[in-house]
């Protein structure tokens, strides 16, 4: 039996219009969703040129839609904070969410409130 990969790979090289050459570009650019890393620059735990690099592999393979950020001043757990309690990390997403995405300002307080 095939991977689950070549099975997906093999589906979508069934389809007119879309380049059969390349099945794993296929798979990324029409299933991959919209990819954001953020890390701190001070990351004691894991080096911020983890994400750099993790980056660098995402866009090789053919996914045109990722982008990694790096915030000054910021060690590991700060990063987690900012996600749970608020701070420059989530702020950050939620305005990559509202550049990339068709939200409006006003899911955002919705969400917020939840």
């Amino acid at each position: 039996k095939a991977s689950p990969a070549k099975r997906l790979l093999a589906y979508l090289a069934q389809f007119p219009g879309h380049p059969t050459d390349d099945g794993n570009a296929v798979a990324l650019q029409y299933l991959a969703p919209k990819i954001l890393l953020t890390h701190g620059i001070e990351d004691g735990t894991v080096p911020f040129t983890a994400t750099s690099d993790a980056a660098r592999q995402l866009r090789s393979c053919g996914l045109e839609d990722c982008h990694d950020v790096y915030l000054e001043k910021t060690g590991h757990q700060d990063v987690v904070m900012h996600f749970m309690l608020g701070g420059m990390a989530q702020e950050l997403v939620w305005e990559f969410l509202f550049q990339t995405c068709d939200f409006q300002r006003k899911s955002r307080i919705q969400h917020s409130r939840l």
